[in-house]
């Protein structure tokens, strides 16, 4: 038996929105919880125009004919974005290095963990997105599906290519931290920070 307990708080003089974890076990259990909010910003009809920071030296790899990773390697080119990078020239990177990929849909093993300071950052034209976890890595996608829906607040989106990107921290899938023991509490923040410009 798993008990979990997920917090949200918003805290509107700090522009701050987090999502904190807590989750107990009876016997040894997987648990890797996060969330896969979308971010698009303003309406915009793409992510194109983004800026995506990534303090990241390491990619999650698949194990050979798996969807499953087996293994870490340096980042490639393609989706290196620890000093910053235009998420349009990344993403028309990977298409072309990546095809099979053909989008950022990548797990990232942060360089060091730690909640001082942001692990990713989204810059937008009007809003700039800082993240902080004590999460070990961040599965970063960007929604390129063209699988129809409908968005209330945008219906020109319901086709549109890159119309969204989730940033979803977490620990990394083979790391020893995804398995809960009895008698271990499982203790994790996510945090978005917003700065409108």
């Amino acid at each position: 038996n798993l008990h979990l307990k997920v917090t949200y708080k918003m805290s509107k003089d700090l522009n701050i929105f987090s999502i904190s974890y807590e989750a107990t076990c009876d016997q040894n259990t997987f648990v890797n919880i996060s969330n896969h909010m979308y971010w698009n910003i303003s309406n915009q009809g793409d992510v194109n125009p983004y800026w995506l920071t990534v303090k990241a030296s390491k990619v999650g790899v698949f194990a050979p004919h798996s969807l499953l990773i087996g293994s870490s390697a340096i980042v490639p080119d393609c989706v290196d974005f620890r000093e910053g990078a235009s998420l349009k020239v990344k993403l028309d990177q990977i298409e072309k290095d990546q095809p099979s990929v053909h989008t950022l849909d990548h797990c990232f093993l942060f360089d060091k963990k730690t909640l001082a300071e942001p692990q990713v950052v989204l810059d937008t034209p009007s809003l700039k997105i800082s993240c902080y976890t004590d999460f070990e890595a961040a599965n970063i996608y960007v929604d390129s599906t063209l699988v129809p829906l409908r968005f209330k607040n945008n219906p020109n989106l319901t086709t549109m290519k890159r119309r969204g990107i989730a940033i979803e921290p977490e620990n990394f899938p083979i790391a020893p931290s995804t398995i809960l023991h009895p008698g271990e509490t499982y203790s994790r923040l996510i945090s978005y920070q917003f700065q409108k410009k």
